[in-house]
């Protein structure tokens, strides 16, 4: 590794190397900037070579290196022989699934700005405080624990009981002002942040598995703008988003006892962007005067088994709204009372039997895209007249499990839809109507045994339904 001729070598990976019983001296070449070690079975330790050879006293192991990643290493039990003055400018440090390794990591690193430790269950170490340290990430190495909490770091993500208490434990103490991210991950233990309230830095906040966690509702949290609960924070029913103003990301899933949110007529959240509420079966209403969120584009719930009705006055509340997502909502028979956001334009349906039979989808008017997802059974023909909105361009039916007839009345209306995709009906076997609309380029069947046969036959009752269509794509062939 001395030799002259490597002397300008940036970028080393070594993998698959499962004969390889020792690391050569890496730390001699002068340039290296990124280092790549994976997937060598026969390594158990790296010693004083991977730094230097021994007649080199003078060397500054890895000069250069500003980029370290090891990973997959199944028998790397030990790391020997810190060199002190090694990786004087490595910037990210990478540690990933290296079950065996016991030993400490070098604490001494002036230039450290990222650090990664993941999946690695025996190491024993304490998370560096070098005042260059910006992002950690540290998950599944439950021995690896906080003495100090670094003061610059702005990001953090750890996950497991030990690592998740030392670190509230730290911030404690210290009570970070640069924190903005903070992703905390299975811990099964009551927890509470400091002051029941979150580090006032915070703008991003990722709670999951955290189920005995108290959430701060007692103030509100001006900088946090993005929100993510997951199967968390078992003791909150209610979340009143007046304590956000500046929320842009909301995401509550698996969360067993949440039943609303709560909205104030006067509260409008102008910087919301996304709402995201699933697997939440106790959820039942959003509470106040609807959603007031000007600029909130994208709104989706599912798998909410009690939950009746969208918010109220969505036409005017949430005007700038684009996409629309429901799922296994079986509760909901019709779309809210004022009318729907006039911008929406993609709207997906699934398994939401009493909506799919509803007659209310004309307040859709704007709409150009449309999935309808099964299986929603009990549905043998589909669609009723005037049911879908005249403004479809592209329409998706997948996976009704009971349909068997296409109506072409309930497409007279549809002038501008130009793409039809029928998949996994398996019981549709018939097209009744005089024809499928003008309009329409592009028919593509898949998965439906039943019709496919047919329109493979040109059978008399269906072709002249579908033949003026250019493009048909029947089962990945187009015809």
């Amino acid at each position: 590794m001395g030799n002259f001729c490597y002397c300008h070598m940036t970028r080393l990976s070594l993998y698959n190397c499962n004969n390889c019983c020792m690391l050569p001296s890496m730390g001699q070449l002068p340039s290296l900037k990124f280092l790549n070690i994976s997937d060598m079975n026969s390594l158990k330790t790296i010693d004083a070579e991977f730094f230097k050879m021994e007649n080199c006293s003078s060397v500054i192991p890895f000069p250069s290196l500003e980029r370290l990643e090891i990973s997959d290493m199944p028998c790397w039990e030990v790391w020997n022989s810190f060199d002190s003055k090694a990786f004087p400018v490595l910037k990210c440090f990478y540690i990933t699934d290296c079950p065996k390794l016991k030993g400490a990591l070098p604490n001494h690193l002036p230039a450290l700005q990222y650090l990664s430790i993941v999946n690695c269950e025996l190491l024993v170490s304490s998370v560096p405080r070098d005042p260059t340290l910006r992002s950690l990430e540290i998950r599944k190495s439950e021995k690896v624990v906080f003495h100090e909490f670094p003061l610059l770091v702005e990001s953090v993500d750890v996950e497991g009981g030990p690592m998740v208490e030392s670190m509230m434990e730290a911030i404690t103490d210290i009570q970070p002002t640069c924190l903005k991210s903070l992703t905390l991950q299975n811990y099964s233990s009551a927890l509470l942040f400091p002051g029941d309230r979150l580090p006032a830095s915070l703008k991003t906040l990722r709670i999951s598995g955290l189920t005995k966690m108290k959430f701060p509702m007692q103030h509100k949290h001006e900088l946090l703008e993005s929100l993510s609960i997951n199967n968390s924070c078992e003791s909150l029913t209610s979340l009143q988003l007046a304590i956000f103003p500046n929320l842009t990301t909301l995401r509550i899933t698996n969360c067993e006892n949440m039943e609303s949110l709560l909205v104030s007529g006067s509260d409008s959240l102008k910087s919301l962007n996304s709402v995201e509420i699933g697997h939440c079966p106790n959820f039942v209403s959003f509470l106040g005067e609807g959603l007031s969120a000007p600029n909130l584009t994208c709104f989706s719930v599912y798998d909410c088994d009690k939950l009746k009705s969208l918010p109220d006055q969505m036409g005017t509340l949430v005007p700038k709204m684009e996409n629309l997502n429901i799922s296994n909502c079986q509760q909901i028979e019709s779309f809210p009372v004022g009318g729907m956001p006039p911008n929406l334009i993609k709207v997906s349906i699934s398994n939401c039997k009493k909506l799919v039979s509803g007659k209310a989808w004309v307040c859709m008017d704007m709409v150009t895209s449309l999935d309808v997802w099964g299986p929603c059974d009990g549905i043998k023909s589909f669609p009723e007249e005037g049911l879908l909105p005249p403004s479809l361009k592209s329409l998706r039916l997948c996976n009704l499990s009971s349909l068997e007839t296409l109506d072409c009345m309930g497409f007279l209306h549809l002038t501008s839809l130009r793409e039809l995709y029928i998949k996994n009906c398996k019981t549709l076997e018939n097209v009744a109507g005089e024809r499928l609309p003008v309009s329409l380029t592009k028919l593509i069947i898949m998965g439906c045994p039943l019709l496919q046969k047919r329109c493979h036959k040109k059978d008399r009752h269906i072709w002249p339904k579908i033949c003026h269509v250019r493009g048909i794509k029947i089962d990945g062939r187009w015809i």
